[in-house]
């Protein structure tokens, strides 16, 4: 049985608790039991009454603290974070007119990278030394997968839907992750505008939507590593039926070349008997080693064939 740790991060708490019931907790696959432990975090995100400051809220980086005892298999980030029931659109639209771009959303509108230099500096600072070295190990130098996921609406997309920019963000924030990949939820799950209108409708929905697309990436990942743990295990054993037969042959070959001297010496020496003794105990031993190389070979590939 192996645990297989998720973190999923988001400003939505509905979204974190629908994860955290409704992903499946086990898996079995080739016979292998995986359970999937999953950790959510809430990013939240606080501000002043007049809505002209906003800031992330320091309990967010003690749970992320806590949370970053153990490593993980993979990561979900939402992109963008905002103060709840706040039109931060409009404020941004009343302050920089109707042409901004993500530069003009620091401060307004928090992304990873905010969650990782923000955290280095409170935690580092309020915390002792073991949760920061966890934090730094375990998620800044993230060393898996991450998937970053964002529903982009329409009113929203002409502003932050340069792609690449968030990935170069994203990566310059987890420098030593091995994989990142951007998911836009609203091209992925409604054919961006065609069924919009669904969300719209019934937010919840989306709750339970992007829920089953999160633990369907989950078991994606789970199949991907057992699959690889698969090949490596057969590509091993391959490895040592060919080094098996390389040592074998060449003892054979050693022993072969020590005999053939002898023979030849006997024969010089004019000792006929013990050179044709020599002789016949080199055939006989040449034909019990093919039949024990054959049986050795024949044995390791049925142990190889087992476990395929």
């Amino acid at each position: 049985m192996k645990t297989y740790n998720v973190l999923i991060i988001d400003d939505k708490e509905p979204i974190l608790r629908h994860a955290k019931d409704a992903i499946q907790p086990e898996l079995t696959l080739e016979g292998e039991k995986y359970v999937i432990d999953v950790s959510t975090l809430h990013v939240a995100v606080g501000g002043d009454d007049n809505n002209e400051s906003f800031f992330i809220e320091e309990e967010t980086f003690q749970k992320l603290g806590e949370l970053s005892n153990k490593s993980f298999d993979i990561i979900f980030l939402d992109f963008g974070f905002v103060k709840p029931n706040c039109d931060i659109l409009q404020i941004l639209r009343t302050k920089f007119g109707d042409y901004f771009g993500i530069s003009e959303l620091e401060g307004y509108v928090f992304n990873p990278r905010n969650l990782v230099e923000q955290g280095i500096k409170v935690l580092n600072r309020k915390h002792n030394k073991n949760v920061y070295a966890n934090f730094v190990e375990n998620f800044v130098n993230h060393k898996k997968n991450i998937i970053i996921y964002t529903y982009i609406s329409s009113d929203w997309s002409k502003y932050v839907q340069n792609t690449t920019l968030r990935e170069n963000i994203t990566k310059r924030t987890f420098p030593k992750a091995r994989k990142i990949d951007l998911l836009d939820t609203r091209s992925e799950l409604f054919d961006n505008s065609k069924f919009d209108y669904i969300k719209e409708k019934s937010p919840k929905y989306y709750d339970y939507l992007i829920t089953k697309f999160l633990e369907n990436i989950i078991h994606l990942e789970i199949a991907k590593e057992s699959i690889e743990k698969a090949k490596y295990i057969k590509v091993k054993k391959t490895t040592n039926v060919l080094a098996f037969l390389i040592v074998f042959g060449a003892l054979i070959g050693a022993t072969t070349e020590f005999f053939g001297q002898l023979i030849f010496k006997a024969f010089a020496d004019d000792q006929f008997i013990i050179a044709i003794s020599l002789i016949l105990f080199t055939i006989i031993g040449i034909i019990t080693s093919g039949r024990l190389l054959i049986y050795l070979l024949e044995k390791k590939l049925s142990d190889l064939l087992k476990n395929e």
